[in-house]
């Protein structure tokens, strides 16, 4: 049985879409606190915040789906991500030499090595797709 949507236009759609809110603010807190940890030398701590926030973002999705959050069609949503990920490539340039002028070239490094991935999450949603709905792909 699907949990879409079931609470859209209930009296807990307002609550639950707190929760959402509050569960991916969660998650970004607990990458941030990981960050923090790994950057003082507490690796494990690191890694245990990290595990948090991993769990603060499957939460926030399911609150998403009870409140109909996206399309349960998502394939035309992902169409139009591939499309933003695919570009990071046009994008992130600019932040990265903005980041290098503030001296921050720690910084820029590891902005290159996300546009990389941004690009390859464009690939990989790409080749998604084209094998589940090659009508989409242009």
């Amino acid at each position: 049985m699907s949990i879409y949507g079931k609470t859209k236009g209930t009296a807990m759609e307002q609550i639950v879409d707190q929760m959402a809110k509050g569960e991916s603010d969660g998650a970004m807190i607990y990458q941030f606190l990981a960050r923090m940890a790994r950057e003082q030398g507490l690796p494990d701590v690191a890694k245990k915040f990290y595990n948090i926030a991993m769990q603060e973002s499957i939460h926030s999705g399911f609150f998403s789906a009870l409140n109909g959050k996206y399309e349960q069609n998502f394939w035309p949503f992902v169409a139009q991500i591939q499309k933003l990920e695919a570009s990071a490539d046009e994008k992130m340039p600019e932040m990265i030499e903005g980041l290098r002028k503030l001296g921050i070239p720690e910084a820029a490094d590891e902005l290159e090595i996300f546009m990389g991935q941004e690009t390859n999450h464009g690939k990989i949603l790409a080749e998604l797709l084209a094998e589940h709905v090659p009508e989409l792909c242009k």
